[in-house]
């Protein structure tokens, strides 16, 4: 993998920046943590989702998504962009 692959890349769209990031063992690891955490609470979230959540965990980073109560039970920083 490239270090450029490892560290991640900027896309902009417009006026907006996406920070995109490579999927890694680390960011693996945060997911199995996330959805064993919503498992021992009773709760779950869909698959993209869930590795959505592990990555922003893992990198500090926000979610703009409509699907703002699931994100929030993962405990992932979320913001509606739509309201």
């Amino acid at each position: 993998m490239s270090e450029e692959a490892a560290s991640g890349a900027v896309v902009c769209a417009g006026s907006f920046a996406i920070a995109l990031r490579a999927w890694d063992r680390a960011t693996g690891m945060r997911w199995a943590r996330l959805v064993g955490e919503l498992r021992r609470r009773g709760g779950s979230m869909r698959v993209k989702d869930s590795m959505i959540g592990a990555t922003a965990l893992r990198y500090g980073l926000m979610v703009a998504t409509r699907n703002v109560v699931d994100f929030q039970k993962a405990r992932v920083r979320v913001v509606n962009p739509f309201e």
